[in-house]
């Protein structure tokens, strides 16, 4: 009940942009999340706290949170959740004009989002087709 509230809250506090309140937010889904020993709503809830550092500028710490989310998402067998950390890390990386690193996560994200017949593998395509222009 208690992670079902936090995503409700949470996802207010995201599209008003209440970014500190959302990191709280997030902060009370991981901890939820940890104490049922739910490592799928856990891996989603750190893979949010690293859109909400992107959204504030903190480009390292949002690919540091990245990272953990994959971890959880590849020992747990989240392959959804895998592709969607996969493209926030392929996305940013080219934000930051990483084109290799880039290239490398969009890839992956792209054949798992083509394993799953997912709807995300045309953005996918699309950012992989404008990494060509990034200088």
């Amino acid at each position: 009940m208690v992670i079902v509230l936090v995503d409700a809250i949470s996802n207010y506090l995201d599209l008003r942009g209440y970014w500190i309140e959302h990191r709280h937010a997030l902060e009370t889904g991981i901890l939820a999340a940890q104490q049922q020993s739910d490592r799928k709503n856990e891996g989603r809830f750190v893979n949010y706290f690293g859109v909400n550092k992107l959204r504030c500028g903190d480009y390292a710490t949002a690919l540091t949170y990245w990272e953990q989310s994959l971890a959880i998402q590849r020992e747990i067998g989240d392959k959804a959740g895998e592709g969607i950390t996969l493209s926030n890390l392929g996305a940013t990386y080219s934000d930051l004009k990483q084109v290799d690193l880039a290239r490398k996560y969009l890839q992956d994200a792209l054949a798992i989002f083509e394993a799953l017949q997912s709807p995300n593998a045309n953005i996918a395509r699309q950012w992989l087709a404008g990494l060509d222009n990034i200088s």
